[in-house]
């Protein structure tokens, strides 16, 4: 079952309005916030062109920075496609497919053990974006027509080999178009081809696609630097989180492999892809993932507090027709709002702020619905914007934002299988005794209840949290309502256990568990936005603990003299 999409989840008065589209490929570049610290408009930034993969949460600015860096591009006159390339769906779960069954019985046997399936698969899609990113750049070189599909494409004229004593050289793997071709058409083709004995195209002739990699990089140096933009769509990756997770791996590997492989091909050759926090992460924890962590051609779209304030200023400041720098306070007409669970009142700006998870889709949003509730009460009599309307608007949108929030958690569980199947384990107290249930049986028989195995987890996830019931609780009572959801068992909790997709983990990299850590005198929350090696696991010896207030506003938690976890 695929996942919801923005329009499914909130609101259209929500997804377009003053404060914008909450659709990156819909938005007008014009109104590209520059943030410093996070991401400077690659017009100011002169190292933005040197950078190759964006990584960040779902809703952290990806398709917008890409398509920025694209514009860019374009005026500095680099060859390149018209549109941002994209694929969907069907073409890598059809290639995952294929790769898993191929990997699996060539592999059968005494060597299987040996074998990590994920890391071929990695390796099985790196080679297929390798061969599509070649063919593409083949295609914007020496198709007919340039990019543009009408005017003719000058540059086989100024390439090492003519387009004729190309084709005649490299032409059992390369096919002659009549435009350029994006890397996601040779990918469907390729995939196509899987299914037939030779998978030619493909390429099983290394030396023959290296011989031609030299041609390529020969006549790069000859003409304007080649630049594809590639955009994994976050709404794709959940429709198929594993298959997803591990293309966008392959890319990621591809891309390096391209910048790194030879220094003409890295300069002149401008690849840039778009990979969520969750893919990058896990190539961190890889043999070689150190070098990535400050590689400049990697480009974090981490936001903090501090971030997300200047942001929501610049768009007030946007839509007001004040001469001087307004405040929402300003906007809406309200300096504070009284919260009734609380017995006071708070600052107009860090409610809303405490509501949203700290990235910029959710400051549009939470600025459309109220902009939209502001406009519906001019045709009313009572045209003031009042405390209860701001309460109402913000628990709506504070309750989608949980409910999207559960939905990725889930889709972090799912994304690979082999850990997925652990919460479906017998304790590990059973094995010593050797009771043993492979992974097989246990997917056999969840095949045969026919579940749909991410509504499932996240009914899980919502006894979990109303089992805990409060905002704030100790670690013990977190565990506690974990194990009896049946989403851990108590050994999962125990020294030197594999903790990675244990769910106090996962709701932590989403930034729906804090932690209170002292501050000087003062106790503060701690929350993770970034979910990268570092810190991917909740520290579990602190204090106390607390759920996103979207969480406390979706389940009516029972709110402390601790709260608001903010």
């Amino acid at each position: 079952m695929a996942d919801m999409d923005l329009n499914d989840l909130y609101s259209q008065s929500w997804l377009e309005g003053p404060f914008g589209n909450a659709d990156a490929t819909r938005v007008n570049l014009q109104e590209f916030i520059s943030v410093d610290g996070v991401m400077i408009a690659p017009r100011l930034n002169s190292n933005a062109m040197a950078e190759r993969i964006i990584v960040g949460r779902k809703g952290s600015g990806k398709t917008l920075y890409l398509r920025s860096i694209k514009s860019e591009a374009a005026k500095r006159q680099f060859i390149s496609f018209e549109q941002i390339d994209d694929i969907n769906t069907e073409i890598v779960l059809f290639a995952h497919d294929f790769a898993r069954d191929y990997i699996s019985k060539s592999y059968s046997g005494a060597f299987d053990f040996y074998i990590d399936q994920r890391s071929a698969l990695s390796s099985f899609w790196k080679l297929l974006w390798e061969r599509a990113i070649l063919l593409s750049v083949v295609s914007l070189i020496y198709a007919k027509k340039s990019s543009d599909g009408e005017t003719e494409n000058h540059f086989p004229n100024d390439a090492v080999l003519s387009r004729q004593q190309f084709f005649a050289r490299f032409g059992d793997i390369a096919k002659q178009t009549e435009n350029p071709i994006s890397p996601s058409a040779w990918l469907k083709e390729m995939v196509s081809d899987l299914s037939t004995p030779s998978m030619r195209r493909m390429g099983s002739d290394s030396v023959h696609w290296e011989d031609m990699q030299r041609s390529i990089v020969t006549s790069l140096t000859k003409i304007p630097p080649v630049a594809i933009y590639i955009d994994a769509l976050d709404d794709y990756f959940e429709e198929a989180p594993e298959a997803w997770f591990i293309c966008q791996a392959g890319l990621f590997r591809a891309i390096f492999q391209f910048l790194y492989s030879r220094t003409e091909m890295g300069n002149r050759l401008h690849i840039v892809a778009t990979v969520r926090d969750i893919v990058f992460s896990s190539i961190l924890k890889t043999e070689h993932g150190n070098r990535f962590i400050t590689d400049e051609h990697i480009k974090m779209l981490d936001w903090a507090s501090p971030h997300i304030r200047y942001f929501l200023s610049e768009k007030i400041r946007k839509i007001s027709k004040k001469p001087r720098m307004p405040s929402i306070e300003d906007w809406i007409g309200l300096e504070s709002v009284y919260v009734p669970s609380r017995k006071r009142s708070e600052r107009v700006t860090e409610y809303i702020l405490r509501h949203t998870r700290m990235i910029p889709r959710d400051i549009v949003i939470v600025g459309n619905a109220i902009a939209s509730e502001i406009f519906s009460r001019k045709s009313l009599q009572d045209k003031t914007f009042s405390e209860g309307a701001l309460r109402k608007q913000i628990a709506v949108v504070s309750c989608s934002f949980a409910n999207e929030s559960l939905r990725l958690c889930a889709n972090e569980l799912l994304m690979s299988s082999e850990e997925f199947v652990e919460f479906f384990r017998p304790p590990a107290e059973h094995e010593e005794t050797g009771l043993k249930i492979s992974s097989e049986e246990i997917r056999g028989e969840l095949e045969k209840l026919k579940v749909d195995l991410r509504q499932s987890l996240i009914d899980r996830m919502r006894h979990m949290i109303k089992g805990v019931n409060k905002e704030t609780f100790t670690f013990d009572q977190l565990k506690e309502s974990i194990i009896e959801a049946k989403l851990g068992h108590e050994v999962d909790f125990k020294e030197g256990v594999n903790t990675a997709f244990r769910l106090d983990n996962i709701l932590w990299r989403h930034g729906l568990l804090a932690y209170q850590a002292r501050a000087g005198t003062s106790l503060k929350w701690r929350f993770n936005w970034r979910g990268t090696l570092e810190a991917e696991s909740l520290p579990t010896g602190e204090r106390m603990y607390g759920f996103h207030p979207c969480i406390q506003e979706l389940f009516r938690l029972e709110v402390t003299s601790d709260g608001p976890v903010y």
